[in-house]
């Protein structure tokens, strides 16, 4: 360190940076007072500009008012209206509901398909119940033998009857049964 002051004042002078003053930042680069002053101008600015901004629109939304004829009455809507028939689906979540508590009710009921030929429907579960008793219809080969029954190993009970005589012979059967009548609620007309 020079103990002589005036090699210190030229030390300075030629650039040699002395020790901060204690302000915790360096003062000469900038200046804090003008830094807020310019942010507060910038933001009164911006309120200014939108304040007549929000007077320039009030009056030319005005002026424009004064100038347009009046409304037609044909354009005011008075009630709310329908779109033109058909309208499909004015409720369709009341329509879902009422769709599936009928497909839910065709399956898990007895009822009538065609009364004339005697063909009814019967709940999915006894259809499945019956599947697995009976096992699938098979269908005669033109050799005779019967197809798909050798994939089982077993035949399946009634040979190689087809599948809509199995089925006519269901229906009759049931058709000729003492509860002819199928309940009302499965009902299918």
């Amino acid at each position: 360190m020079p103990s002589d002051p005036h090699a210190a004042k030229q030390g300075a002078a030629h650039g040699a940076h002395s020790a901060p003053s204690g302000a915790g930042y360096e003062s000469r680069d900038i200046d804090f007072p003008k830094l807020i002053a310019i942010g507060i101008v910038l933001l009164l600015g911006t309120a200014l500009s939108m304040v007549v901004a929000a007077l320039v629109f009030t009056y030319l939304a005005r002026k424009e008012a004064g100038t347009q004829p009046p409304p037609s009455s044909l354009t005011a809507v008075t009630t709310p209206t329908q779109p033109p028939d058909p309208r499909l689906q004015v409720t369709p979540v009341a329509d879902l509901k009422e769709y599936r508590a009928k497909q839910e009710e065709m399956l898990t009921t007895y009822g009538w398909v065609d009364r004339k030929t005697g063909i009814v429907r019967i709940p999915i579960d006894r259809a499945i119940d019956i599947v697995a008793q009976r096992g699938l219809p098979v269908r005669a080969a033109e050799g005779g033998a019967a197809v798909g029954s050798a994939d089982r190993g077993t035949t399946p009970r009634g040979g190689a009857q087809g599948g809509k005589e199995r089925a006519a012979g269901f229906a009759q059967a049931r058709a000729a049964s003492p509860g002819d009548q199928p309940e009302k609620r499965g009902v299918q007309q």
